[in-house]
């Protein structure tokens, strides 16, 4: 069983810099399919989903990266990271300027990840792991980097039948 997850995470990964926001730090792991054993074996469960938020994936560093870049899109706003993970999309956000950043992933894993993260790059996110679909949001900004992989995501995400579901297909 693992009783203290943050200090799971910081056992099994490194700190490490994604290759395309180098000015990030973040706790992530050397294996996808290791880590994954170690969880199931540690919480004596087969069939968790992958450790989605110990990598930074293409699309995170993508959005990441522009974000940083074009910092006046969340400069001031309040952001939403549907699918954070690690939560690279809020933290770099918030290194924007934004006036606050929630970093949402159904993984509870994911939370505890998101604010060791926010703590290494010495900003403050806000997380949640309840799933943000057809829920009203006050964000000004909703950010989805690595969401859309799955092919029922994609469609349910893209039929527009609520206000959420509407802007994150627009993102």
């Amino acid at each position: 069983m693992i009783s203290d997850i943050p200090a799971f995470i910081r056992e099994n990964t490194r700190i490490m810099t994604p290759t395309h926001v180098p000015e990030l730090r973040l706790h992530l792991a050397d294996d996808a399919v290791a880590l994954w054993e170690l969880t199931e074996e540690q919480l004596g469960e087969l069939g968790l989903p992958p450790p989605f938020w110990a990598f930074a994936w293409a699309g995170g560093q993508a959005l990441a990266r522009y974000v940083l870049d074009n910092s006046e899109i969340v400069r001031s706003k309040r952001v939403l990271d549907v699918a954070s993970g690690s939560a690279l999309v809020a933290i770099a956000a918030m290194k924007a300027g934004a006036a606050d950043a929630l970093a949402v992933d159904i993984d509870t894993f994911a939370a505890h990840a998101a604010r060791l993260n926010a703590e290494l790059n010495d900003v403050r996110v806000e997380t949640s792991d309840a799933d943000p679909v057809g829920q009203p949001s006050d964000a000004d900004v909703i950010l989805v980097g690595d969401l859309f992989y799955d092919r029922d995501l994609r469609r349910a995400c893209s039929t527009g039948s609520s206000r959420w579901s509407a802007a994150a297909s627009a993102c």
